[in-house]
């Protein structure tokens, strides 16, 4: 699982050069795991919103990026990235009967130079790494607009690696978070276990706040 990890966050961050390290937390459960969060300097972390309080979510940041996720989510790794960017990956189940690795994946890239004007420039250049990665197969890039943003959707397979011959569909949203960078967020799921990964990704999309 960590190596897809890893290969899941080399290809949605195609602009910047990103390790994978770090272990699970095991000495929390998924609760309080998936629970904890940190307020960035200087910026007043929102009020839990109704919809966290209904669906038993919980709110969670990176930066300046604030969303809510399932309690049954369990976060696996919370790290830098060689000073270039940050991410947070959730297990979807810990389940050990459950055999679909499912996970998400929240990454802020860091490029200051990122603003309202040159946004959609931005945007599109990293579609497009995205889909001339050599091992990414069946990629389909739509636009959107999420919270007044321009956002590419691709959707597409990852095949297996050297030695790896497992296959698994993937969901990722490319934004912008204006003078910081770009925010991604990844779902990703072995191909035979049919997951809804749209939904995955909604579950963080109709929770999002962005502070910039």
């Amino acid at each position: 699982m960590k190596r897809i990890m890893c290969s899941a966050l080399a290809a949605a961050m195609v602009l910047m050069a990103a390790g994978c390290s770090g272990e699970a937390d095991t000495a929390k459960d998924a609760n309080t795991t998936a629970a904890s969060s940190v307020t960035a300097p200087g910026v007043t972390a929102p009020t839990e919103s109704s919809a966290a309080l209904v669906d038993n979510l919980v709110d969670q940041n990176i930066g300046d990026v604030y969303y809510s996720v399932p309690q049954t989510w369990l976060k696996y790794s919370s790290h830098d990235t060689d000073n270039e960017g940050e991410n947070i990956a959730y297990h979807l189940s810990d389940d050990s009967s459950v055999d679909d690795g499912a996970f998400v994946m929240v990454t802020i890239t860091y490029d200051q130079g990122v603003t309202e004007d040159n946004a959609q420039q931005r945007i599109d250049a990293a579609a497009e790494a995205v889909e001339n990665m050599d091992w990414i197969r069946g990629c389909e890039t739509a636009t959107s607009t999420i919270d007044d943003r321009y956002c590419a959707e691709l959707t597409f397979f990852r095949v297996g690696d050297s030695g790896d011959d497992e296959v698994r569909d993937t969901r990722l949203y490319i934004l912008p978070v204006y003078g910081t960078g770009k925010l991604l967020i990844t779902a990703s799921a072995k191909t035979e276990a049919d997951r809804d990964l749209q939904a995955d990704c909604d579950t963080i999309i109709d929770t999002l706040e962005i502070w910039d």
